[in-house]
């Protein structure tokens, strides 16, 4: 039985059935085994490290889950908004329950005792290279990759500990790896426990990634934006026919880096200056930057998608994203008649190009549903470029004054309905 959101439990009475759990018959045998043993904060030597320690051990799937869902109830329930991961608050809280401390006065105090911090984040992106030794963007601080060792020693006071310096041992020797063109980049968290940072900064690297790739408009055989290296790899093919024999190889590689310090990065009137500080999403955003973003996300896996055709797809889907309203309880137009238009209207200047936007547009989706429904299999309308379309159409959101204006799509649709049925010179 999973935990409802409609029916919330009192603290009590996840303690209490958690506790019903652990010392309950738990005989069900179905492969699924979950245990966990007491670690006490305080290790004083090496043989207490290995001894053995008292154990909580449960089987069965559904006994697991149930139990796993009250941690996570109870964990909602006390941590709130404060950013602390389950998982530190689980391995932490369980502790409890062998020191006969597991109820609620005891986890509220473990929990608010905790001291909010900066963390300062550094990732790689590969694919890219920098002139400039440092430079500060959003709240981003990009390193190029020989100085980081210099720049951490300039900014930080570490204590000389042979784990500090085993660590910083260990950045210099990645930031001399020759074989990848990388830089890095600089992001600090609010948190209460390192690892909330860490998840947070997986999950942005992952945004900041499909923004740079949108950004770029550089779609190559020799380049890439990532946060994984590429291999380079050959490709070798051999062929006979009757008495002779031939072969070809290829090497596919990656190896022309993209200047991250160019201009064209943070251009204001491309809106690349305002995407920067949208990647902050910790920060409250309008449904329309929500929307630009996710979009965005659609477009980078796009850029770095090998098949045309599934990056095709998704191209569709991140023009979905972005402009597909449901309004509730509206008679719902088809959604190509609702998408053409929105295009259109967002990047025609006037009626001859929007009929023209408008045409090209269902000629795009056109192919899109030809793809999903097996009718094709390549893509031979040359004349559709369908990274032009969402990039002009994200633009125009992003720095039109009338659309970038709009903070919903309520209201991003009234004016275009405005459009729609006033005089071209209005608007």
């Amino acid at each position: 039985m999973e935990i409802n959101e409609d029916c919330i439990m009192k603290n009590d009475e996840y303690i209490n059935e958690i506790l019903d759990i652990l010392t309950g018959e738990n005989n069900v045998f179905d492969g699924n085994i979950y245990s966990f043993s007491y670690f006490p904060k305080r290790i004083d030597s090496d043989a207490d490290q290995i001894k053995l320690r008292p154990t909580y051990t449960l089987t069965g799937y559904e006994t697991i889950k149930r139990y796993n869902d009250l941690f996570e109830g109870l964990y909602n329930n006390i941590v709130g908004n404060k950013k602390m991961t389950l998982k530190v608050f689980k391995d932490n809280v369980q502790n409890f329950i062998f020191e006969n401390r597991f109820n609620e006065e005891e986890i509220k105090k473990f929990v608010n005792e905790k001291k909010e911090y900066v963390t300062n984040d550094i990732y790689k992106i590969y694919g890219l290279s920098m002139e400039k030794e440092v430079l500060k963007v959003g709240k981003y601080t990009l390193v190029k990759k020989n100085y980081i060792s210099i720049y951490l020693k300039r900014i930080t006071s570490l204590k000389d500990t042979d784990y500090n310096k085993f660590e910083e041992k260990l950045l210099s020797n990645d930031s001399n790896d020759n074989r990848w063109n990388f830089i890095y980049i600089i992001s600090q968290h609010k948190t209460i426990d390192n690892l909330y940072s860490t998840q947070l900064m997986k999950e942005e690297i992952k945004k900041i990634v499909y923004t740079l790739r949108f950004i770029s408009c550089y779609k190559m055989k020799r380049t890439y934006i990532d946060s994984v290296p590429f291999i380079s790899y050959s490709k070798s093919h051999f062929q006979f026919v009757n008495d002779w024999m031939t072969s070809g190889h290829e090497i596919v590689r990656k190896d022309l880096p993209i200047p991250i310090d160019d201009e064209w990065f943070y251009l204001e009137e491309k809106g690349h200056k305002k995407l920067w500080n949208l990647l902050d999403f910790e920060s409250a955003h309008t449904e329309i930057e929500d929307r630009i973003m996710k979009s965005i996300e659609w477009v980078g896996k796009a850029y770095g998608e090998e098949d045309e055709r599934v990056a095709f797809l998704e191209i569709a889907f991140a023009f979905e994203t972005l402009l597909v309203y449901d309004k509730k309880g509206s008679i719902k137009p088809s959604i190509v008649a609702s998408l053409s238009e929105a295009y259109a209207f967002i990047n025609g200047r006037n009626m001859d190009e929007r009929i023209l936007l408008e045409d090209e547009f269902k000629d795009f989706y056109g192919d899109r549903s030809g793809l999903v429904h097996g009718q094709k299999n390549r893509l031979d309308n040359y004349k559709i470029n369908p990274y032009e379309m969402i990039t002009k159409t994200i633009r125009n959101l992003l720095i039109t004054k009338k659309f970038s204006e709009c903070k919903n799509m309520e209201e991003l649709f009234k004016l275009l309905k405005k459009i729609k049925y006033s005089s071209i010179e209005e608007y």
